[in-house]
């Protein structure tokens, strides 16, 4: 489930082949930080979590957790839905974990099709992504499983951890992952009182999104995660980056697919014209986030059309797939950081790096450029105290030492 943004900030679009027709769509949710409720709204299809027994539903200790996280069991004919899809699968059954053991503590997100929760497991926080009962129905249940047997097979440190599912009731389908203390990287990146920079932590971030989505694509068949954006990718306390919301994501098939899905701001122009992709669309929407690690600004914010008003969606939509509008970059861009963007968002996929080469660059040529930088700016931090002391008539520090 991921995040939203304002109508001002984010276009939707619902963008199909002839071959294949859209896949449920659904309002996602991130694990969200402190953010304005109002810069959270995108449109992308479903997922969840499972079940076992019935359990008696805990109590929630205080109103507010009452009011935030409500319960209610199964309906008539809802038990077979559930279980002829999920119950019955050995394999999806050793994913559940028991509802009981979940402590759920307040609702830190949540949209049309499901919630995010933020609670524990065992005393360990997580967050549990729950799916809105009226929206569920046997495709979205399907599509729910879909994502748990992909999330139960991916084990990479840059990848959001899967703990478990558990579908106890109708109202309780869920999954559960690890909870990531910074949230979603869209609310770090708009967070004024965060201090970042390329020399830390940015490029710290930016290497594990590349090795996370380098993970995806290197299974058999690679992975295509077809929503990889600022709000899909968690943030830790000491700002390490994990892949999330994998809802979206689907295994390469022998000729590249065509359904179209995602956001749009992220989307690649093959995706917007209805073409066959492979792996390289995440490829190019890494690129995107690059211009968001570095200005910090949702992408196109400053597209506007020739009366001066933000530029429509499906008009922004129409250059990026046939006139190469790309997002800006800030003035003060890393050169490195800038080439790289440029190859990353080429409108041939063919001439997009692969992500394990973009590890190595990010390793080679722009860490020893935000290296050269670091130091030409404590070199002329050093100058500039040099040149103060000097217009005060301060001498050497050890001077006083000595004199004292």
């Amino acid at each position: 489930m991921g995040a939203c943004h304002s109508t001002e900030e984010a276009v939707t679009l619902t963008t199909t082949s002839a071959r294949h027709g859209p896949p449920p769509a659904r309002v996602e949710l991130s694990q969200r930080g402190p953010s304005n409720p109002q810069d959270d709204a995108v449109v992308a299809p479903v997922s969840t979590g499972p079940k076992r027994q019935d359990l008696p539903l805990p109590k929630p200790t205080t109103p507010a957790t009452a009011q935030n996280v409500p319960f209610s069991d199964f309906k008539e004919g809802e038990r077979d839905v559930v279980e002829s899809i999920l119950e019955s699968k050995i394999h999806l059954r050793m994913a559940a974990i028991n509802f009981k053991e979940l402590k759920l503590q307040k609702v830190i997100g949540k949209g049309a099709f499901g919630e995010v929760i933020k609670g524990t497991y065992h005393g360990t926080p997580v967050v549990v992504k729950r799916m809105v009962r009226q929206n569920i129905d046997p495709e979205n249940v399907r599509m729910f499983a879909e994502e748990i047997q992909l999330m139960m097979n991916l084990r990479h440190p840059n990848i959001v951890q899967f703990i478990g599912a558990s579908w106890n009731s109708y109202s309780n389908i869920c999954f559960v992952t690890e909870f990531l203390d910074r949230g979603d990287l869209y609310s770090v990146l708009k967070n004024p009182r965060i201090q970042l920079s390329w020399h830390h932590p940015l490029w710290g971030m930016t290497i594990d999104i590349s090795r996370g989505m380098a993970y995806l694509h290197s299974m058999d068949p690679p992975i295509i995660h077809r929503d990889l954006k600022s709000m899909n990718i968690l943030v830790s306390s000491s700002f390490g980056a994990k892949i999330s919301d994998f809802g979206l994501s689907r295994e390469k098939a022998m000729d590249d697919t065509m359904s179209v899905t995602g956001t749009p701001l992220w989307l690649p122009p093959e995706m917007i014209r209805a073409e066959r992709y492979s792996e390289k669309a995440d490829v190019y929407s890494f690129g995107i986030v690059l211009s968001e690690l570095d200005t910090r600004r949702i992408p196109y914010h400053d597209v506007k059309s020739g009366t001066k008003k933000r530029m429509p969606g499906s008009a922004l939509l129409h250059k990026v797939a046939y006139e190469h509008l790309r997002p800006s970059l800030s003035p003060h861009c890393l050169d490195s950081v800038r080439d790289l963007f440029v190859r990353c968002t080429a409108d041939n996929p063919k001439d997009r790096p692969t992500f394990e080469a973009i590890v190595a660059e990010l390793e080679t040529s722009v860490q020893r450029e935000i290296l050269q930088r670091h130091n030409d700016s404590l070199i002329e931090a050093d100058e500039n105290d040099a040149r103060i002391a000097r217009d005060l008539g301060v001498k050497h520090v050890t001077n006083y030492v000595d004199d004292a």
